[in-house]
């Protein structure tokens, strides 16, 4: 509905990532909760999680002095090229259909969320719609996705190649994490919590690099701007993550509202991946 989502929808077109089968739930994962994004800043502040951003990082390190991100870094490269190959369609025509695909999306999902206003799952996908960066937040948002899309070395600056190292790093960080689900190491719970302390993690160490002296101002305002809208973005990028897994089968619906969240976001989903099989049919072809 809003351009974070269409970036990230063609991101996932050209660009794909391993997301594991979910184990059968206990408790409530995060995106069903209110103020879920609230609780994992606050652990953050308080320290709870630096032991865990410790041993990623320990293991980071360890990997790294023994070559073992080669193979992935260069998967890396060559996604990093794809995504910067792509040229505009029939004047963009994807980006527009795909836009319009996600507001018949969000239309759908309001008059859910309207009509079914106590679940907290609701409440969140409610604010996720409703998310609209305003064009200081939009610019901040579209230079990280801009930094997530280039491999070492590549940037216009010194400084930024700082920044895109420190991207890959915690890229490298978060597949690693998402192999730990794969493996049932840990549940879906501490996938999402660990998963968006690294993002907040990221952004921090972003926010010290740029505070050297030929840090350019107006990066060090996108990084102090993304900062700032960092739970409104984890409240959309976890429960957008969320649909879509429910869609795709990932998770099994909980209750008679997922339910309809569920029908909702898979009839979108496949409109989508229509959409994409349109577009980029040699992609599709690769996968084969």
């Amino acid at each position: 509905m809003k351009k974070i989502f269409l970036s990230s929808t063609i991101s996932l077109a050209l660009v794909h990532s391993v997301f594991a089968q979910s184990e059968p739930k206990q408790t409530l994962l995060p995106p069903q909760k209110p103020k879920f994004v609230e609780e994992i800043v606050s652990q953050y502040d308080e320290g709870v999680y630096d032991s865990f951003l410790k041993q990623m990082d320990a293991t980071y390190r360890e990997e790294n002095s023994k070559w073992q991100h080669d193979a992935i870094m260069e998967e890396r490269k060559k996604k990093c090229a794809i995504v910067q190959s792509f040229k505009p369609v029939k004047d963009d025509l994807f980006a527009t259909k795909a836009a319009v695909i996600r507001e018949n999306e969000g239309r759908e999902l309001v008059e859910l969320c309207l009509c079914e206003p106590i679940s907290a799952l609701t409440r969140n996908v409610k604010e996720m719609i409703f998310f609209s960066p305003s064009e200081r937040e939009q610019a901040s948002l579209d230079y990280l996705d801009n930094l997530a899309l280039k491999f070492k070395g590549e940037g216009e600056t010194p400084m930024e190649n700082k920044l895109i190292n420190i991207d890959t790093e915690f890229w490298i960080k978060t597949v690693s994490l998402e192999v730990l689900l794969t493996k049932s190491k840990i549940n879906q719970t501490s996938y999402i919590k660990q998963r968006a302390v690294l993002q907040l993690e990221k952004l921090k160490q972003m926010e010290i690099a740029t505070q050297e002296q030929d840090a350019d101002p107006i990066v060090k305002e996108h990084i102090k701007t993304a900062l700032r809208i960092y739970p409104q973005v984890q409240v959309s990028c976890i429960t957008r993550k969320y649909l879509h897994d429910l869609a795709t089968g990932k998770l099994e619906p909980q209750n008679p509202t997922e339910e309809k969240i569920k029908q909702i976001t898979s009839k979108y989903h496949d409109k989508m991946e229509a959409l994409i099989k349109e577009y980029f049919p040699e992609d599709k072809k690769s996968d084969t």
